[in-house]
């Protein structure tokens, strides 16, 4: 349901929102789809806590949104913030979907220095 949510978000916000495929890893369906910008539904992820695929994107120069799930409390929103990549928090409209998704794909966050 979150992903329909967020999906219809993404297209009122004027973009095309394309998902993975059913048990598709995400790093494949990043690199299958090369879309503008990935975005990450939850921060309790497991992606969003791994430098090893933090260094893949930026390695493949993958702008990343992370939207604010259960875990929105913990630290990890200022280690993103820190690196540059967009954390965006409840509540959600299109006009913040349209905004975080043009600022991941225009800040370059893999420049960066990691920052721990």
């Amino acid at each position: 349901m979150t992903l329909a949510l967020v999906g219809l978000l993404v297209e009122l916000a004027g973009f095309r929102p394309a998902f993975a495929e059913q048990d598709e890893r995400p790093m494949d369906a990043i690199a299958r789809l090369r879309p503008l910008a990935a975005v990450l539904v939850d921060d309790l992820l497991d992606l969003v806590e791994s430098d090893l695929f933090l260094a893949w994107a930026a390695q493949q120069r993958v702008p990343l949104a992370v939207f604010a799930g259960k875990g929105a409390r913990r630290g990890d929103t200022s280690r993103l913030r820190a690196r540059g990549i967009e954390f965006v928090e409840q509540p959600l409209d299109a006009a913040a979907i349209g905004d975080a998704i043009r600022a991941a794909a225009a800040n370059q966050w893999w420049r960066r220095p990691a920052s721990r």
